[in-house]
């Protein structure tokens, strides 16, 4: 396995991005590559799904070249060894100057936060009313303590089907 300038690259290379997908949205190179999270990395699936034959190298993308190490083994211990990592990964390929689409949304966590606190002000708000809107601000609280517990808010299943989301 070896690594690459970013700047060596050519728009018909083959990448693999395998950052996160929040890292992804977040920033990613404007040239054609594919998106998997490290997490969910099946080499042997992906061989298969692109019609990999190991006559091209396959570049591997990260943020800084860690992951893209970790993800280039994976390959090799399957026998596809024309692999390569990306030197410095992402942030080193914006330093070099390739093209990086950006996107400013607003990320999932802040998303639930801004949502929490306004459910929460509306309920304190109305409250004002009647008491019995007070139960709106004790429910929002229940939600994310139930998130905390099981990992995930109710509300992100909520956000995540708003047309912003998709």
């Amino acid at each position: 396995m070896h690594e690459i300038n970013p700047k060596d690259i050519c728009p018909t290379d083959l990448v693999l991005d395998v950052r996160t997908v929040a890292e992804h949205d977040k920033m990613a190179l404007t040239m054609p590559h594919w998106h998997v999270d490290i997490a969910h990395l099946n080499p042997i699936k992906f061989i298969k799904e692109h019609g990999l034959d190991g006559s091209k190298t396959l570049y591997i993308l990260c943020r800084h070249g860690g992951r893209g190490m970790t993800a280039a083994e994976k390959f090799i211990r399957v026998g596809f060894t024309n692999v390569a990592v990306i030197k410095g990964g992402i942030l080193n390929a914006q330093k070099e100057g390739m093209q990086i689409l950006y996107s400013h949304s607003i990320s999932m966590e802040r998303q639930v936060r801004i949502m929490a606190g306004s459910i929460v002000l509306t309920g304190i708000l109305l409250g004002l009313i009647s008491p019995w809107f007070y139960l709106i601000s004790a429910l929002m609280g229940l939600s994310l303590i139930i998130g905390g517990i099981r990992g995930r808010c109710p509300l992100v299943y909520i956000l995540s089907e708003m047309p912003w989301n998709q």
